[in-house]
């Protein structure tokens, strides 16, 4: 639970994602409270065994990123989700800003995408994108889109 009382589900669709998931697990083990749904879609090197060593919940779902993202949706358990792909990183206190705007009544939207990388061709990617959000409202994954679960 976020110190704003609204509590928030972090769903991963993962497929495949041993070699990269464990980073995110390490992470989102720091935030207190959060619920974490890692839906894996059938991957074969040992991704869901490995997740399950973490204190989340493992789902199995067909290989489909909108079916494994709606069956998290169906299984959590928080006032809010937010969806991250098994390769991003949340900066610590974004879940409590995520709690905060659902607080504030917002009834959905998206986090500021920062790519671990010095090539600049990766600040031109995180410009147009966080600037696509911000002004046109339209947001991918890679953002860790979050939505108030009243909005199913």
């Amino acid at each position: 639970m976020t110190a704003t009382g609204q509590t928030v589900s972090v769903i991963v669709p993962v497929h495949n994602e041993r070699t990269t998931i464990r980073r995110l697990l390490d992470s989102l083990s720091a935030e207190s409270g959060a619920e974490v749904i890692v839906v894996d879609g059938g991957s074969d090197d040992g991704t869901a065994e490995m997740a399950a060593g973490y204190p989340v919940r493992v789902l199995r779902e067909e290989m489909n990123r909108a079916r494994q993202m709606n069956a998290g949706a169906r299984a959590s358990s928080g006032d809010g989700l937010l969806f991250l792909h098994a390769d991003c990183i949340l900066e610590p206190g974004s879940l409590e800003a995520v709690g905060h705007c659902l607080q504030d009544g917002y009834i959905g939207g998206c986090l500021s995408q920062r790519i671990d990388s010095a090539r600049k061709i990766y600040r031109f990617i995180e410009g147009t994108g966080n600037a696509r959000a911000r002004w046109c409202r339209a947001f991918y994954g890679d953002q860790a889109i979050f939505a108030r679960t009243d909005t199913r």
